[in-house]
């Protein structure tokens, strides 16, 4: 459920709030057709999820800010080693057991792929405009014998750039209902 909150109002998870556990790990096989009844893709698909939550799943929400613990993603002392995105890349990144791969990440977008291994909200605050071929490697989280270096180092040895911790003002979704038996719809 709370990957499909996610997905459905485009906030990680770490930003979703008043989640019963229970249900926010709980799996769902759910299943839609279109108006017109063809596949569509994820970004037309999008914006049609926050109403199949809320017609199936009772599901009722609002926005707030908050202060809450972050990232500040910066250029390092050494400076950005980043690679130019190559003309014609296809978009689209994937986060990994160990480590991020980006053909095509702004700034913008490395900031909001990291905020989901961290669970915490990381703001760009690096200036630098343009896309990037972005490949990082670091140990998986918990792992203690891993030969990768942490997310932390990692970022400063191999992109030439770090996190720094700061408060970060972040609009959190709040979880006002939810039930965890799905209404059946035609």
């Amino acid at each position: 459920m709370e990957l499909l909150i996610s997905l459905a109002y485009g906030v990680p998870d770490s930003q979703i709030v008043g989640l019963p556990g229970r249900i926010a790990s709980e799996r769902y096989d759910v299943s839609a057709k279109a108006e017109s009844g063809v596949s569509l893709p994820y970004e037309e698909l999008k914006p049609r999820l926050p109403l199949l939550l809320e017609q199936r799943f009772k599901l009722a929400v609002h926005r707030e800010m908050k202060d809450t613990q972050g990232y500040a993603l910066v250029v390092a002392k050494s400076g950005p080693e980043l690679n130019q995105a190559s003309p014609g890349a296809k978009a689209g990144g994937m986060i990994l057991a160990r480590g991020l791969r980006n053909p095509t990440a702004s700034m913008d977008t490395l900031a909001g792929m990291l905020a989901r291994p961290l669970h915490r909200p990381v703001v760009n605050k690096t200036v630098i405009e343009g896309s990037y071929n972005i490949v990082h490697n670091d140990s998986q989280e918990g792992t203690a014998d891993s030969s990768l270096p942490s997310i932390f180092t990692a970022l400063e040895e191999q992109l030439g750039l770090k996190l720094e911790s700061l408060m970060v003002p972040v609009e959190m979704l709040v979880i006002d209902h939810v039930e965890s038996v799905p209404t059946e719809t035609d």
